[in-house]
């Protein structure tokens, strides 16, 4: 995982010696949405190569500010080492509502840009860099998730090895919310805290993010990982979770139904299936489910219950 305060705009400048129109391009670093905006500048009878960049243009409150390390380059093609064919700018600046803008209008000579002997154009194309490094901000939290690699002294007291890598955890919270845990650590065959314990058969990956959701972090659960949180929520006992993921799957609508009812019957989600069962009316969508290509998994709890919902549709279409 990158670090989620520092990102690079790239620009491909096409056609530069007929750049006409002003290119714009955005980056998204958490609640911080920068914006660069490239153009041809004519000032006093020359001209120059323009860059803009905004911070939370978009945003009307103003109790933001947003503290940067920016570093503005026009990048060459020399293909070695050799400063000459890179131009940087640098800056340190306090984005806040009232002053959201970088303005170098003066950025490169167009002259010196077009100049073959520099290497910043090469077959009519350039290549505008910004890199950006979030120094601190305020007006909203930021997204926060956890990586339980480090121990911490005082929230942490157990090692879990997972797919050969350490996870430092806190025994309380984990028991609190997981009858897994709980019995592991306080249970009748405790593990022995100083050692390393070891969980077999899990994706390390997979497995901080169902921590995640334990933990008080901004872990949101989607179409990506929701069906690797539920096998570890489930197979953990960690019910809260289970439910979080229920309630994610009964608001989405970017999953079809099918799905939904082989995630309800697995891990016997009631409230899932009976909101699924709940949405259909038209027996002809059940009916051409049969061509679904998970269909033929669904087990015969969810299969008696659709042909009792095509009977009661049926009937109701028929009064």
């Amino acid at each position: 995982m990158g670090d989620p305060n520092s990102g690079v705009i790239r620009q491909k400048l096409e056609n530069v010696s007929e750049l006409t129109t002003e290119i714009a391009n955005e980056l998204d670093l958490e609640t911080n949405v920068f914006e660069i905006f490239i153009r041809k500048n004519e000032i006093e009878e020359e001209e120059f190569l323009g860059v803009n960049l905004t911070c939370n243009r978009c945003m009307f409150s103003n109790v933001w500010s947003c503290n940067a390390s920016v570093r503005v380059s026009l990048v060459g093609f020399a293909g070695a080492s050799d400063d000459k064919s890179t131009f940087s700018m640098n800056f340190l600046k306090n984005f806040t509502r009232f002053d959201d803008e970088i303005t170098i209008s003066t950025f490169r000579k167009w002259s010196e840009l077009m100049d073959p002997k520099n290497f910043f154009v090469v077959g009519n194309t350039a290549l505008v860099e910004v890199a950006i490094t979030v120094n601190s901000c305020t007006g909203w939290n930021k997204f926060h998730l956890e990586t339980f690699d480090t121990p911490n002294d005082q929230l942490t007291d157990a090692i879990l090895l997972v797919g050969g890598k350490k996870c430092y955890v806190g025994k309380q919270i984990l028991a609190c919310h997981s009858g897994y845990f709980k019995a592991l650590f306080y249970g009748d065959f405790k593990e022995k805290t100083e050692e390393e314990i070891k969980i077999e058969d899990v994706v390390h990956s997979e497995f901080v993010d169902l921590l995640n959701c334990v933990y008080p972090t901004d872990f949101e659960i989607d179409d990506e990982n929701v069906s690797h949180i539920l096998k570890l929520a489930d197979w953990f006992e960690v019910y809260s979770v289970l439910k979080k993921a229920e309630d994610y799957l009964m608001n989405t609508s970017e999953m079809d139904i099918v799905d939904k009812l082989k995630f309800a019957e697995q891990y016997k989600l009631g409230r899932l299936q009976d909101n699924c069962l709940d949405s259909l009316e038209d027996p002809k969508v059940i009916i051409d489910w049969q061509n679904h290509e998970h269909y033929k998994e669904l087990g015969d709890v969810t299969l008696s219950l659709l042909f009792q919902k095509i009977a009661q549709l049926d009937k109701k279409d028929k009064k």
